[in-house]
């Protein structure tokens, strides 16, 4: 295994660089991935493939990819709480090409391919520090330049060709053509696209690249309604709708097989029955720029991003603030189970952050401790209370966080919650 002097100085700026976070945290795994595919790119290498995934001491992941001759390299890091994560990689018959078991949580490796072939590359949770047994971790798969761009340039033109088929076929069987584009399913993980539409019947027609793939596909109204679904086993679903007056929809891509590897590219085609159209001004030759996310209409995902981007903005805060971080979670509540978090405080003077996302109107907090006397609390009708107290001695306390009220008719939805000693 090689390691470059470079790549092991760069290592030691992500872990200076990286945000605090408590244990378990997406989002620190998801800033080092960041530093990473930077780190990556200073080199004149490009990421083809990142993931943000969960590893514990008893499972294995593997990634498959059918790669060109070629360098690359791949990386890894686990979060807080990981101790030693390895990596392997296999060629094509199951022989080793090259490994890092070193004590560390960022395996590294770098390989040559000089033919073409499928390979794959296993990560594994070898220690976790103190009782944890998982943690996430962030994983790249990066390419030298000029390698991705033969990829792109072979690629395409099989992809272009899919795409022009279902133009022509929406054209010749009547319809207009109201949005067409290319994507990337990877993993497990779906593709999803909104847009606002008239009233009218809609046709929509999706491929992947590869002929042995199985990809499924959904359209959801603006209440996560089912209006359409094709989950035939084929890699060419096909999607038809009525709507009886304006509304958002959201189209869900979705991988269930692929031929090679975990990832394949598609096309996707909205098309128009006589009546129906976009409602959206911009919308120009092909090209389609979605709404702001006041106006997209609410969802499970669409709640996820809003409230992890708010988290971000938390995370800001405290480097500015010089809080210390103590705790942070992103989780889903209702108003019929509330949410407690039992810790043990340090001496000190505290803050808690709350706040709903897009579906929460009313949230509370409630601070306890060890006897089961509130120390302090936040009851106000909105979706962000706060709770400052302090601690005069090491103690356990109780945190309760109530949704109060929820947004109309929405009966669940994601919150944040931070702790931090000021």
């Amino acid at each position: 295994m090689r390691r470059t002097l470079l790549f092991s100085v760069m290592l030691l700026a992500v872990l200076v660089a990286a945000l605090p976070a408590s244990a378990g945290s997406r989002r620190y795994a998801e800033n080092l991935l960041d530093d990473w595919v930077e780190i990556a790119a200073d080199m004149a290498y490009e990421a083809f493939y990142t993931d943000v995934d969960m590893i514990d001491i008893d499972h294995t992941v593997s990634y498959y990819f059918d790669l060109e001759s070629g360098s690359y390299y791949f990386l890894a890091e686990g979060g807080e709480d990981t101790e030693d994560i390895d990596m392997y990689i296999y060629d094509e018959d199951g022989y080793e090409l090259d490994s890092d078991t070193l004590t560390d949580n960022y395996p590294m490796v770098e390989i040559e391919i000089r033919r073409a072939q499928e390979i794959e590359v296993e990560i594994v949770a070898y220690s976790f520090y103190g009782r944890e047994y998982e943690d996430y971790y962030c994983f790249v798969a990066a390419a030298d330049v000029s390698d991705i761009d033969d990829w792109r340039s072979t690629d395409s033109g099989d992809l272009d060709e899919i795409l022009e088929y279902w133009e022509d076929w929406a054209y010749d069987s009547g319809y207009d053509v109201l949005y067409s584009s290319t994507g990337t399913l990877s993993r497990d993980t779906s593709e999803y696209y909104e847009f606002e539409l008239e009233s009218g019947s809609y046709h929509i027609y999706a491929e992947s690249l590869n002929e042995e793939d199985d990809i499924d596909l959904y359209v959801w109204d603006e209440y996560y309604d089912e209006l359409a679904s094709d989950t035939l086993a084929d890699n060419y679903p096909i999607c038809s709708f009525d709507l009886r007056s304006s509304e958002f929809v959201e189209i869900e891509v979705v991988p269930y097989t692929y031929e090679v590897g975990n990832i394949t590219d598609f096309v996707l085609v909205i098309a128009a029955d006589g009546n129906g159209g976009l409602l959206y001004d911009d919308y120009d030759e092909g090209h389609y720029e979605p709404p702001s996310d006041y106006d997209l209409p609410v969802n499970d995902s669409r709640d996820w991003d809003y409230i992890s981007s708010v988290m971000d903005d938390y995370m800001e805060l405290v480097i500015d603030e010089g809080y210390e971080m103590i705790y942070d979670e992103v989780e889903l509540i209702d108003p019929y189970n509330q949410r407690t978090i039992r810790i043990t405080l340090g001496r000190g003077d505290y803050i808690i952050f709350g706040e709903g996302g897009l579906r929460v109107d009313d949230l509370d907090l409630s601070v306890y401790d060890e006897n089961n006397r509130l120390i302090a609390e936040d009851n106000m009708t909105d979706n962000f209370p706060i709770c400052e107290f302090s601690v005069r001695e090491s103690t356990p306390v109780e945190i309760d966080v109530v949704a109060y009220a929820m947004a109309s008719g929405w009966d669940a939805g994601y919150y944040l919650l931070v702790i931090v000693r000021d």
